[in-house]
């Protein structure tokens, strides 16, 4: 497990680590006595041993319990400065002595979920929910399902998740959780792109936040070569950071690894450089506190700040704090952009979403910068996003544990012109802490850091090269096939519109010949409402539901013609385009050729119930007159019998019998 979680996401509070948690919730704790009552039915001596006994027993109740109330004590103060490893020993041996408190276990899995110790996280808030709380924070809720993703737990998560997001249901990652209820799927369809190896050069301390100058690799590390000060972060019980560098050969192995610039590295923590592309522009991360006596008090707040400078004369010029820092926040983790004009970080300053958001500042030609600006709710969660890279291309990568992931902190990306965000799945990403992905000219390899428990020390810096290429955008396909709703005939040139309710722009493409159509749908999430127009036909509706993954959605389409109803006295013969009805010589059956016709008449009647019909018949010239009319009388009956029997109300049918007329 990572020591200095915090020092890699920083904390906004009484000390500079855990970036950034914004509040801890201070809760009071109380001592109870037992009650020790004196027999009254015994002589005076008993009386008197009793009392003195009892006397005794109360001294040693409250002597052992003022001892536990000041380690309690102590162990509350070591956790509000941030004293993290010495709290959760104190605390842990408060409950080995049988206490049983809410607060206790709060704080033993807050302390070892800001330390990266999820295990050791998972176990005490779920001590901490089997007491089931009546108010129990949703913050505690996230914190127990992240945590149990890190043991790879993740129906047990999904269930707190549920739980957290009906707790918070405008929480974006709560609407994250909804709409991506089948994210293990996706990462799944995300992952094997990348081969992965630890390097050679990580120590069994912590290495992580590498960055490419020329072919020198530069990193943070808690390492200490015997150049720097020894001094010792109560927040994890480990050596400070600095900044270190070792030369990449042309066949990937390193040279020695050494302090990157006395200038640069002070006695408080440095970490996570970037350069300008000619080289001579660095900007990092350095502590308000020089002294690096972190945690500091309440009165004496620590924080992040970001720092530049200058290489001239073949030396780096003492690094001059960025303006936009300041003592009231926290800002660290730069990356530039491609171009060179915009410097990318994360930071808890105002218009923050959550823990730590990442923001950008635009550099000014005379080296000022402008007013930082949010990079919002597509790339910001109510958790931590955090370690900005920009590639040449103009995708963002980014660590979070606000979006959908593996556990602890994963690696995602998306062009910043876009709205789709993926994890870059397994082996980059891990059920631990994955964050600080960079590369250089080379785009199919690089590195990134990762606290994964086989790993060489509580982070490592591990080298990937990409097999398969990322699929940043999103490619959703809808197809379908379009068909006249009677008869199922595919139908060819029917326009389909495709209307986003998010752009409410048209998207209009036209079916085959064989009534085929599609549409490439760019954005995820979005629903589309489609219509179906075509001449001689009502125009169809359908909708789209919102989808979170690439693949295609089948659609089918039914036209209904667009009927004209008959006026009075219209030859529903000639207007269904029907075959006439013929009988055999002096016969008034109905042939077999007939009931075609007649079919088609009772679907009709079937469909227009307002339709009304009178069937007329008629006969050859041969035979009386009154014969005749009786015949045609006949063929008329039988007709309307037919119709009748196949459900048609007698009502609406009238019969005339015109002979040879």
């Amino acid at each position: 497990m990572a020591w200095d979680h915090g020092h890699r996401h920083f904390f906004v509070g009484y000390g500079c680590n855990n970036f950034l948690q914004k509040s801890l919730t201070i809760g009071e704790h109380t001592s109870h006595l037992k009650a020790f009552v004196t027999p009254t039915t015994i002589s005076t001596n008993k009386l008197l041993r009793t009392i003195k006994l009892a006397t005794i027993a109360i001294t040693m109740a409250i002597g052992s319990l003022t001892s536990q109330e000041r380690r309690m004590q102590r162990a509350d103060d070591a956790f509000e400065n941030h004293a993290y490893m010495d709290a959760i020993s104190s605390y842990e041996e408060l409950v080995d002595e049988g206490v049983r408190e809410e607060e206790i276990f709060k704080r033993l899995g807050d302390a070892n979920y800001f330390n990266a110790r999820y295990g050791q996280a998972s176990k005490w808030y779920g001590k901490l929910m089997e007491m089931a709380p009546v108010n129990m924070d949703p913050e505690l809720m996230y914190r127990y399902a992240q945590s149990l993703k890190s043991l790879k737990k993740y129906g047990e998560s999904n269930k707190w998740m549920e739980r957290f997001a009906h707790a918070k249901k405008g929480d974006i990652r709560a609407s994250m959780f909804h709409t991506n209820k089948d994210y293990l799927e996706k990462i799944g369809g995300h992952s094997q792109r990348f081969v992965v190896k630890p390097l050679a050069i990580n120590s069994r301390v912590s290495d992580f936040a590498p960055t490419i100058k020329e072919d020198y690799l530069v990193f943070t590390s808690a390492r200490d070569t015997g150049n720097m000060v020894k001094v010792i972060d109560r927040w994890s019980n480990k050596g400070l950071l600095g900044l270190y560098k070792a030369k990449v050969s042309e066949n990937g192995t390193f040279g020695e690894t050494v302090p990157f610039d006395k200038k640069l590295n002070a006695k408080g923590h440095e970490s996570s450089i970037v350069f300008s592309k000619d080289g001579k522009t660095a900007y990092y991360t350095r502590t308000n506190d020089t002294r690096g006596l972190f945690p500091l008090h309440k009165e004496r707040a620590g924080r992040f700040k970001l720092y530049r400078a200058q290489y001239r004369n073949g030396r780096w010029s003492n690094g001059k704090e960025l303006l936009f820092s300041d003592d009231a926040h926290s800002v660290a983790h730069p990356a530039l952009s491609p171009d060179g004009q915009k410097l990318y970080f994360a930071s808890d300053m105002e218009g923050t979403l959550g823990e730590s958001d990442i923001f950008y500042v635009e550099l000014k030609g005379d080296g000022s910068f402008g007013k930082p600006v949010n990079l919002g709710p597509k790339i910001n969660t109510e958790g931590r996003e955090t370690f900005p890279f920009i590639s040449e291309e103009g995708v963002l990568f980014f660590a979070s544990d606000g979006h959908p992931g593996l556990g602890g902190l994963d690696i995602f990306a998306t062009r910043l012109d876009e709205i789709y965000v993926i994890n870059l799945g397994e082996p980059i990403n891990s059920s631990s802490d994955d964050f600080a992905y960079t590369y250089g000219t080379d785009m199919a390899s690089g590195y990134f850091s990762s606290d994964r428990s086989h790993g060489n020390g509580q982070d490592d810096i591990y080298s990937f090269t990409q097999i398969e290429p990322l699929v940043l955008e999103y490619r959703h396909i809808i197809k379908g096939m379009v068909q006249d709703r009677n008869s199922g005939i595919p139908l060819p040139g029917v326009r389909l519109t495709l209307t986003s309710h998010v752009t409410k722009k048209d998207k209009v493409v036209h079916s085959d010949e064989e009534g085929v159509f599609s549409f490439n749908v760019a954005r995820e999430g979005e629903v589309l409402k489609g219509m179906g127009s075509l001449k001689g036909y009502r125009d169809a509706e359908f909708v789209i539901g919102p989808s979170h993954r690439d693949g295609t959605t089948q659609v089918a389409v039914f036209l209904e013609k667009e009927e004209v109803l008959p006026t009075m006295g219209t030859d529903l013969t000639v207007f269904l385009d029907l075959e006439p009805i013929y009988f055999d010589f002096d016969e008034w059956y109905i042939r077999s050729d007939a009931k075609a016709s007649l079919e088609k008449i009772v679907e009709y009647m079937d469909r227009f119930k307002e339709i009304k019909v009178r069937i007329t018949s008629h006969t050859d010239s041969l035979g009386s007159k009154a014969y005749n009319i009786r015949l045609s009388d006949k063929r008329a009956h039988i007709t309307k019998e037919y119709l009748v029997q196949r459900g048609i109300d007698p009502s609406r049918i009238r019969t005339l019998g015109l002979g040879e007329s």
